[in-house]
């Protein structure tokens, strides 16, 4: 028994459910009735298996995988780098990934440009005139700033170049763990006060923020403030434990993270699009091709220190297995295959027999290996498999869960006919596999 989600009014007279409708999908106890009825099982054992597919990356996978890198590429510097080492690094990554339509994303990082913004805008220009002097594209450029103090010159050259971002580790509200002492880092934190002041200018900030046990159980709120002092600026959460600048630290429970991401992508007040990784689960709900979790897994980034050594992605930096070459000394000689090994390696090494049983899997494109290389760093090991769990997948798990049933209600609002998913009804369970649409909307 197949039919077209979100067209279901087939599978629901299949099911001997004709009085039930699309649009009451929206109540838990008709979800739950429902999916009872697809699964064939007993009320009290209600159980929603979608797609037992293959995980690992087939050929046609692996060509996605180079087309995605070649049309976009990310590299981050990493501390004070001199314009050397910049021009020779962005040169060099040009002429790998080559073709006039490559986008390449630059980040500065572990460098206030603030500090000396008469020196940190002549790096910035050396970007631009790097990118012009090639067939390159350059997509976004992001430096993150301490906001310590912001030169009034800045305003006016971010204005004229709109690929320009000012971005802040909010290491500080790692150790927030209530509203009173949120409401004093608003009035008293420097760093936030520039945000709203950038935030008032018209100005898009980029905020990463630490989740760590201690401001788990208020991190909506964070959010919600964050997203009122930034406007229309983006907010990506990230585990401080894949942080190195915040040190690792207590692992906070799955649950609680788990709890609050849901929370967050509830809340009216914080527009989904503006945060990650609510975003990131959203966008892969309503997309049909092959995915990889992040550029990194899919050899699309590279790492750059101030000494010229590079890394094949920033999670890699002091591994010498992915190390690339130095820029400065051996620019003919860089071991660029470094960055088609690593794909193999998020591809086995980072998919557990937990993966490959996954519901969401053929969604979620597999746990980001970076988490494993960050864990590698710090303890010498790769991550354990419940690290990998509470980081990764049971707040990406959970959220699919929610953007399904959304999209569902979405489709349905909006009159889309256009159906994302396939459903199959078996003895074990019901799968849930992408799908195009029949040209005739009908039964299969």
């Amino acid at each position: 028994m197949t039919g077209y989600w979100p067209d279901i009014s087939v599978v629901f007279r299949e099911l001997g459910l004709a009085q039930m409708s699309v649009s009451s999908l929206e109540h838990l106890d008709v979800q739950n009735q429902f999916l009872c009825a697809l699964a064939g099982t007993a009320s009290e054992a209600a159980v929603f298996k979608p797609a037992m597919i293959g995980f690992k990356w087939s050929a046609a996978d692996m060509r996605s995988r180079e087309q995605l890198r070649a049309a976009h590429t990310s590299a981050t510097f990493l501390g004070d780098c001199s314009r050397q080492v910049i021009t020779a690094a962005l040169r060099a990554l040009a002429q790998q990934v080559g073709g006039k339509n490559s986008l390449i994303d630059v980040q500065f990082k572990q460098w206030d440009l603030f500090g000396d913004w008469q020196r940190g805008k002549e790096s910035l220009n050396d970007v631009f005139n790097s990118f012009y002097s090639t067939e390159q594209r350059l997509g976004s450029l992001m430096f993150f700033s301490s906001f310590q103090e912001t030169p009034e010159q800045l305003w006016e050259y971010i204005y004229d170049r709109p690929q320009v971002r000012i971005g802040w580790i909010a290491n500080d509200l790692a150790t927030c763990s209530d509203l009173a002492q949120l409401e004093h880092y608003r009035r008293k934190n420097p760093a936030l006060k520039n945000l709203e002041t950038q935030a008032n200018t018209g100005l898009w900030p980029h905020v990463i923020l630490p989740a760590t046990q201690t401001n788990t159980k208020i991190l909506p709120a964070l959010v919600a403030a964050l997203a009122e002092i930034t406007r229309c600026g983006t907010i990506e959460i990230i585990p401080a434990r894949l942080m190195p600048e915040c040190g690792a630290g207590p692992l906070f429970s799955a649950e609680e993270y788990v709890t609050a991401l849901l929370a967050i992508y509830k809340d009216d007040r914080i527009p989904l699009r503006m945060v990650g990784p609510q975003l990131w689960v959203a966008d892969r709900i309503d997309r049909d091709d092959s995915l990889a979790s992040s550029l990194q897994s899919a050899g699309a980034s590279i790492a750059v220190l101030a000494n010229g050594d590079m890394y094949a992605g920033e999670a890699s930096v002091g591994l010498d297995a992915w190390r690339i070459g130095n820029v400065l000394e051996e620019s003919d000689a860089l071991r660029w295959e470094r960055l088609d090994a690593i794909p193999e390696a998020f591809s086995s090494s980072t998919a557990p027999s937990q993966c490959r049983s996954c519901e969401w899997r053929y969604r979620c494109g597999g746990v980001d290996c970076s988490i494993s290389l960050l864990n590698e760093r710090q303890s010498g090991q790769p991550a354990d498999w419940e690290s990998l769990f509470q980081l990764y997948c049971a707040p990406r798990k959970a959220l699919f869960e929610e953007a399904l049933w959304d999209s569902v209600a979405n489709s349905v609002q909006a009159g889309n006919g256009r159906a994302r998913e396939l459903i199959e009804c078996h003895e074990t369970g019901i799968n849930l596999r992408p799908a195009p649409l029949p040209a005739n909307n009908q039964k299969q």
